[in-house]
Parts: C-alpha cells; structure tokens; sequence
C-alpha cells in the first residue's frame, strides 16, 4: 500500500504538491491526471524517494521510502523524457532507466543488443 499524508512540496515560492493525502491499496490501478505544472510528475518523484517532501510522509507498505534505501530498492522510476547517453555518438544508444537487480544479465534484450 501507498499511503501520502499531507504532503507538501514547495520549489522557490510555488508550491507543487499542497497538504495531499491519499491512499493507493496494493493492486489497485492508479492513475495521475492534470495540466502540465499541475504537480503529477513532482508527486512521482516523491513517492519514489527522488526527492524529499517539504512536510509530510510517504509511506510504502508501513515504511518511509525517502530515509529507506531498501524500500527505493522496489521503486522504478520512469521519467517522461528519455535520458540519453552523454556521448555525442547515437550508434551507443539511449541509456535506458531500468532496474536490473531482479533480472539475470543476458535474459534482456532490446533494440541495442542483449544485456
């Protein structure tokens, strides 16, 4: 289970995420909708523990995930533009956010060749 209590996220004077509470029970589908700079992809990067709530607590399944590495360990992250290598060179390819620890190198195959 996901659980916000009144967070609160404030960059310089605009405040992005205000005093949300909320509740995702575990297999629940959850979706995030509003205008761009409404505060969704802010409020995703809180619960992943990318950055810290101004004031309240993001729990996952009982624990804190900002102080709780391990609880990060579980989380992935996409971000809505592609993150591509700083090499100037496209034949190397995007470097793709993905979390390995759970697959076994050689089982994931893209478009760049096996990992």
């Amino acid at each position: 289970m996901i659980e916000l209590r009144e967070v609160t996220k404030t960059f310089t004077e605009e405040k992005a995420v205000d005093q949300l509470a909320l509740t995702v029970k575990k297999g629940s589908i959850f979706g995030l909708l509003g205008s761009n700079g409404a505060g969704k992809t802010t409020l995703l990067k809180i619960i992943a523990g990318i950055y810290r709530p101004d004031a309240g607590k993001v729990l996952i399944g009982g624990q804190s995930v900002y102080e709780q590495p391990e609880v990060k360990q579980h989380i992935l992250f996409m971000p809505d533009t592609p993150i591509f290598s700083a090499s100037d060179n496209s034949s190397d390819g995007p470097v793709l956010p993905l979390h390995l620890s759970e697959l076994e190198r050689g089982t994931l195959h893209t478009a760049y060749g096996d990992f």
